[in-house]
């Protein structure tokens, strides 16, 4: 909770005028005069200033009271005039994104300027770096797909076999809902590392196994009009 945050980012053509705006919710934080957002700019505020700059590098730009909840609830923006600038609801059950919740992944939005309803599943992806990118967009880290002709590349994991932690490679190819979830060699479900809409793109996640677990697993890939498996060993 040392880390969590809360970013905005005005990605219309207008400047934004926050002076004396209040977010309500589970956190609670009111801007101070003259906080304006200009285009393409961030707004980044965080449960806790001096945690946040010793893992981010950098000072946000406000710090709240309370703290976000794991298991979703609504973030109200209101103006001086106490008018609804923004409301938005956020749950961590699927089909939203519950790589998130727990993992070290942030929820960050499917598009870069993204449209549509932002209480809606489908407006959110999880982060393609662990701990997300405050104050940067998170679509710098996703390379591109250009080279991933064979199946060879829509789905690896190593170094296999492995101690405590696997790393998973795996390629997205069609915009849509995926799942990748590690099965033991029984088909119970061992741990369930993404399940979340995602946009087109190559993608990294670590998988940090229980130590009671050894031998067998099976890591399978389930998104748009594809499904692909691998096998890797836990020693």
């Amino acid at each position: 909770k040392n880390y969590e945050f809360i970013e905005f980012r005005n990605t219309g053509s207008s400047l934004i005028d926050l002076s004396f705006a209040k977010v309500d919710g589970g956190i609670n934080y009111s801007f101070p005069f003259y906080s304006r957002l200009s285009t393409n700019n961030y707004i980044v505020l965080a449960s806790n200033s001096a945690a946040f700059e010793t893992r981010y590098g950098f000072v946000p730009d406000g710090e709240y009271t309370k703290h976000l909840n794991s298991q979703g609830e609504t973030i109200s923006i209101t103006d001086i005039e106490s008018d609804t600038l923004l409301s938005f609801t956020y749950q961590a059950d699927p089909p939203w994104p519950v790589v998130t919740d727990g993992k070290g992944y942030t929820i960050v939005s499917t598009l870069t300027n993204p449209t549509g309803n932002p209480s809606e599943p489908e407006y959110y992806t999880y982060s393609c770096a662990p701990h997300g990118s405050p104050g940067e967009s998170d679509e710098g880290c996703i390379p591109s797909t250009t080279g991933a002709k064979d199946m060879s590349h829509v789905l690896n994991a190593y170094p296999n076999p492995f101690g405590k932690t696997a790393e998973i490679d795996f390629l997205i190819r069609e915009e849509g809902h995926a799942s990748l979830i590690v099965y033991d060699i029984y088909g119970r479900v061992i741990d369930r590392l993404v399940d979340a809409y995602m946009r087109p793109g190559n993608y990294k996640i670590s998988w940090e196994a229980d130590a009671s677990l050894k031998g067998m697993y099976i890591i399978k890939l389930h998104s748009k009009n594809l499904i692909q498996s691998t096998r890797i060993i836990k020693y």
